[in-house]
């Protein structure tokens, strides 16, 4: 259930993103506001980035400048949280790769 569920705030996001970007607000946010109650079902930061961003985007064009201020803030702080947990993964995976390749050679 929780894939379907992540996979239908994707869409979501993708359709409130659609909708900022032809003017259409009410509808995004109308989107958006589904996508937090998913979210909050979900607890994914993924959905929670792109949630903020795109909300505050949306505030953004509609000169709601403060709010969309610190909503770029709180997805700012998920963005590095995310950026940080992939950057070790994919440090570790390196390194391992490394090693691989080093052991190879020696043979």
């Amino acid at each position: 259930m929780s894939r379907k569920l992540q996979d239908s705030a994707f869409r979501l996001l993708k359709k409130a993103a659609y909708d900022i970007d032809h003017d259409r607000y009410k509808k995004a946010f109308e989107n958006l506001d589904k996508v937090e109650k998913i979210e909050k079902e979900v607890n994914n930061p993924e959905i929670s980035y792109h949630l903020l961003f795109f909300k505050g985007f949306a505030k953004y064009r509609i000169d709601e400048l403060e709010e969309s201020l610190a909503l770029f803030g709180k997805a700012l702080e998920i963005s590095w949280d995310l950026f940080q947990k992939n950057r070790k993964k994919k440090i570790t995976g390196l390194l391992c790769e490394t090693r691989l390749e080093v052991l190879e050679i020696s043979f």
